[in-house]
């Protein structure tokens, strides 16, 4: 028996399997369609208001993205972006912190406001974006995404960095992401940083 799967284009063709024997679909909407159109995706981005600190070794994390112990969802982080608008008076490095889950809500210093990606959505994210919020002692991985010189910024104006993750790394209740340096901060340096997850509900 021959299994035909639907295409884009309404045509039908043969069922298309791995190596490892798993039936092979592609979305016919775009990857996220589904997820944004059922209200689990959302969007939150800010400017950062100082130097990004050592992840692992000082308090006061800088644009987080936290998920409440009681969330009821786990974060499966899709994108990071950032944009460079200042330059930077010292080299460094930036990037993204993964902190461990912890049953004690997180201080929070100034909300960031999320929005759904589903247009005119007014569904609210039971994610937390702040602006800092202090994680120390949390720490659990560190990657790094930017090496920031000290070269003037001309033209363009702002140089557009965006990362795909497509849920490689996923946030459990309680656990946290921020933006941080792993040993050199990039002084004087300022980037808008932007999160983009999805929230599944918990199994």
């Amino acid at each position: 028996m021959q299994i035909d799967v639907q295409t884009p284009n309404k045509a039908t063709a043969p069922a298309q399997g791995s190596s490892e024997g798993v039936l092979l679909t592609v979305p016919p909407h775009g990857r996220y369609y589904e997820a944004v159109k059922a209200g689990r995706v959302f969007v939150a981005h800010a400017l950062m208001g100082t130097d990004a600190l050592i992840f692992d070794t000082e308090a006061g994390q800088e644009i987080v993205l936290w998920n409440p112990p009681d969330s009821g969802v786990n974060l499966s982080l899709l994108s990071v972006s950032y944009a460079h608008i200042t330059a930077a008076t010292g080299l460094g490095d930036l990037g993204i912190a993964g902190y461990r889950p912890s049953p004690t809500p997180i201080t929070e210093t100034t909300a960031i406001t999320n929005t759904a990606c589903l247009d005119g959505s007014i569904r609210r994210s039971q994610a937390h974006a702040v602006m800092t919020a202090t994680l120390i002692g949390l720490d659990f991985f560190y990657l790094p995404l930017l090496g920031v010189g000290t070269g003037a910024i001309t033209v363009p104006l702002a140089v557009k960095q965006y990362f795909e993750f497509d849920g490689l790394i996923q946030v459990p209740e309680g656990g946290a992401l921020a933006l941080a340096s792993c040993s050199d901060v990039p002084t004087a340096a300022r980037f808008v940083v932007g999160f983009t997850w999805e929230e599944i509900p918990r199994a």
